[in-house]
This record gives C-alpha cells, structure tokens and sequence, in this order.
C-alpha cells in the first residue's frame, strides 16, 4: 500500500492554516506552528534563494515568496499555490537538475522522516536521507543553511490507497 499521490486542496490547507492561527488565539500551539516558527526565525536576509522539498502542503514557501524571496518548492505532489516569485519543481528531489551553490537557503519541514519510504508516489531508496543531504550540500550556496525540522508532539496519522 501506498499514500495517494494527491495533495490537499488550496480550500483544505488554507482552512488548517485558519485553524492553527484560531488555536493560537486561545493559547494553543501546534507541532507545525513550531516548525514554521523555527522557519521563519532562521530565514534571515533579504531576497535569498530558498527551497522547500516537501512544502506542496504548506503556504510556507507562499509566504516567503510574497516576502521577497525567490522560493522553489520541489515536492511529487503540485504545488497549488501561484505568485511570481514562486518556481514549482514537480518530482523527485534526487533527480534534480539544480546547479551547484543555487540556494541561500534550504527549507524541509516535517519531510525528511518520509524520504527513501516509498510515500506520497516517491521510490524507496535505501540511505535516501543519507543522499539527500549529499545533494543539499552540493546545491546550497558555502554559508547558506539547511533549516530541517521533525514532527515531535503529535502521532502522525497517514491515510493509504490501494495500488
């Protein structure tokens, strides 16, 4: 079995982002929030070139994007969101054709942990993790930062199809 390849609707992401910001109101916090705030704080400068494997679920790289930043979202699953300084790179992230030393900085949140198992349409791959890192070294740019988070106070829940 495997996860759909098919992402959430624009409706369905903008009404968890609705969400988490009513449970933030009222006090609340949730894993995500952590995680993007950790984003937010470590994009620091002003027109940087930044990736986000993974981001097809996020406005993350929206929000970037209409900041001022050149965001390319690399994710098997489209990307729904559009803005001008927004490139959508639809595939596998370890087949990238991506020049060396391309990005300021590199976003992956919540995605790691899913790389090399065979979800979301990507191929298992033994130490896929092992080579993604390889790859974020080549193409992130000498000082640029690699901003990597995990899930960690909530049971992840996936929903799998029949192939």
């Amino acid at each position: 079995m495997r996860r759909a390849n098919v992402p959430d609707s624009p409706l369905k992401v903008r009404l968890r982002e609705t969400s988490r910001r009513v449970l933030r109101l009222f006090g609340g916090r949730s894993s995500r929030d952590v995680e993007y705030d950790f984003a937010y704080r470590n994009i620091v400068g002003k027109q940087l070139r930044i990736l986000d494997i993974g981001g097809c679920d996020s406005l993350l790289p929206l929000t970037f994007a209409k900041a001022g930043h050149s965001v390319t979202v690399c994710d098997f699953r489209p990307y729904p969101e559009r803005h001008p300084n927004l490139t959508v790179i639809q595939g596998d992230f370890l087949e990238n054709q991506l020049p060396p030393c391309s990005f300021d900085a590199i976003i992956m949140v919540s995605t790691m942990e899913h790389i090399g198992l065979g979800g979301y349409g990507a191929p298992e791959r033994p130490d896929a993790d092992f080579e993604v890192m390889r790859e974020l070294r080549r193409i992130l740019v000498d000082g640029g930062r690699v901003i990597l988070t995990f899930p960690f106070n909530e049971r992840e829940r996936e929903s799998y199809s029949q192939i």
